[in-house]
């Protein structure tokens, strides 16, 4: 289901604001806000948090990212 109005997202990483940027995409998808990380690594393990915003309210949502080792594959 949508929101209307749309409430205003802004995701966090260690209680930093995400920008968008080479390193992290913020992307809408069938009404759900996606943080991308581009090239995963060591340096992006930590809690990340969306918070949603509108005048109906307020939702807040944390994860933590674990990130093991690095893969790499070549052709």
């Amino acid at each position: 289901m949508d929101a209307y109005p749309p409430p205003l997202v802004t995701w966090f990483i260690n209680g930093m604001e995400v920008h968008p940027s080479p390193h992290y995409e913020v992307l809408y998808e069938d009404g759900k806000s996606v943080l991308l990380i581009i090239e995963v690594g060591p340096e992006d393990v930590g809690e990340y948090t969306c918070r949603a915003v509108s005048e109906l309210g307020e939702v807040v949502s944390s994860t933590t990212l674990y990130v093991q080792g690095r893969t790499f594959f070549s052709r």
